[in-house]
């Protein structure tokens, strides 16, 4: 078969199908998988895969080609589906299509054509799929795509034109000659035929000289032809597997991820169940003493301070004492943060309620505990402290014991040095 025939038999498209996730119908038992842009302008192509295996253990998927021609096309290529584990399966495409016809679907295991496939249970084990608490199958699909390597016009003829040596010219009887005086009829008459016998062959032999070097030009456009379509061909194929290997890359970083994400989840989880256990063992300790639930940390710090007095404890000729607010974080290493309060009698000689003390600097004292019960923090309330010198040694023993925390030693007033009957408006409630 010469090379122009099969130029013009055969055209290698080798862009792949773009592949991408499958968006869920809701609305049976398989999923559609659209294409952003059909890669071949003869075919469009859309594929199938069912939501879960089934039967024995196969989870089909399928393609559909549709011949959008008037032309009878033959198809080669393959389609594969990228399984949750990272595992890859495929079948092969050689399909021929009338115009406008079209091939597959979604019947899955009734499928006729070729154009239907399946993940086996030894492909990829895959996830489990629950109905009412029972297991109703597995799903190994990830994503699905294809790549057409081939379209062959199946009508497409290229006819071969013969050059046939034209016949040499002869004069047909009766011709007439003109005749010299000097010969006769006779021998004028060959000389004349001789003569338009050397023109004819003269012309013929410039056809045909003409007829070669067309020929020689066509052949050599038709070389660099093939030898720049061989280097598209090239190029295409070059850059078909480079996107294969990319993607391949992807789904395993993707993996990566996942495996990383479910490590971290499952580190959480222990650390959640260990907080919870210790804010058990510290609340049952609790029960039956305060001080056994300090921990070796918060002994050092605050241990021989941590006594509250009641404000009914305060000496008669005390008009100002002082708190001191001491909060660190579940875990180590430790966040201390240290607040300083000064706390004024009013002018009734009375003192303001530790419930209002604690609601106005915003200080909950005991555990601190998050939304799903873990335990996240301690808070103590220590004082009253008569003196200011006295509330400075609790500072320095903390200090002490964590350099690095976060100590303010600022003593702010609760309520105001002064406080006077009909000009403090938060009397009772402050």
């Amino acid at each position: 078969m010469s090379t122009l025939k099969k130029l013009g038999l055969f055209v290698l498209l080798l862009f792949p199908g773009n592949l991408i996730l499958a968006q869920d119908r809701k609305d049976g038992e398989y999923n559609t998988f659209s294409f952003k842009g059909q890669q071949n302008p003869e075919l469009w192509v859309t594929m199938y895969a069912r939501k879960r295996s089934w039967g024995m253990g196969q989870q089909f998927y399928s393609i559909q080609i549709e011949n959008v021609t008037d032309k009878k096309l033959k198809v080669k290529g393959n389609y594969h589906a990228v399984l949750t584990c990272g595992n890859e399966v495929s079948s092969d495409i050689d399909i021929i299509l009338g115009p406008h016809e079209k091939l597959g679907g979604n019947s899955f295991a009734t499928d006729v054509t070729g154009l239907t496939a399946s993940a086996e249970s030894e492909d990829c084990k895959g996830t489990p799929i629950y109905e009412n608490g029972k297991q109703v199958g597995t799903n190994r699909i990830k994503s699905v795509g294809y790549r057409i390597t081939q379209i062959t016009d199946m009508n497409l003829q290229q006819k071969t034109v013969e050059h046939k040596p034209q016949p040499i010219y002869k004069a047909p009887s009766g011709t007439a000659t003109t005749t010299s005086p000097l010969r006769s009829s006779g021998t004028n008459t060959a000389n004349s035929s001789a003569t338009r016998n050397d023109n004819g062959a003269n012309q013929r032999q410039a056809i045909m000289d003409n007829l070669n070097r067309q020929l020689e030009k066509n052949r050599n456009t038709t070389n660099a032809i093939v030898g720049g379509l061989q280097q598209i061909g090239n190029m295409f194929q070059e850059n078909a597997e480079r996107k294969a290997a990319q993607r391949r890359a992807e789904y395993e970083a993707e993996d990566r991820r996942e495996a990383q994400k479910r490590q971290q989840e499952a580190i959480a989880l222990e650390k959640k169940a260990e907080q919870r256990a210790e804010l058990q063992r510290l609340q049952s300790e609790a029960a039956d003493s305060r001080f056994k639930s300090i921990s070796e940390w918060d002994k050092k710090c605050i241990g021989n301070y941590m006594i509250k007095h009641k404000t009914s404890e305060i000496p008669q000729n005390v008009n100002q004492v002082y708190y001191i607010t001491y909060g660190r974080t579940a875990e180590r290493p430790f966040n201390i943060t240290v607040r300083t309060y000064i706390l004024n009698k009013y002018s009734d000689n009375t003192w303001m309620l530790e419930s209002d003390m604690l609601n106005k600097i915003k200080f909950k004292n005991g555990y601190i505990v998050d939304n799903e019960g873990y335990l996240i923090g301690l808070n103590y309330l220590l004082g009253f402290f008569a003196t200011k010198a006295e509330a400075n040694m609790v500072l320095a023993q903390i200090e002490k014991n964590a350099p690095n925390g976060n100590i303010d030693k600022s003593f702010v007033q609760i309520n105001g040095a002064e406080t006077k009957i009909g000009t403090d408006k938060n009397f009772w409630n402050n």
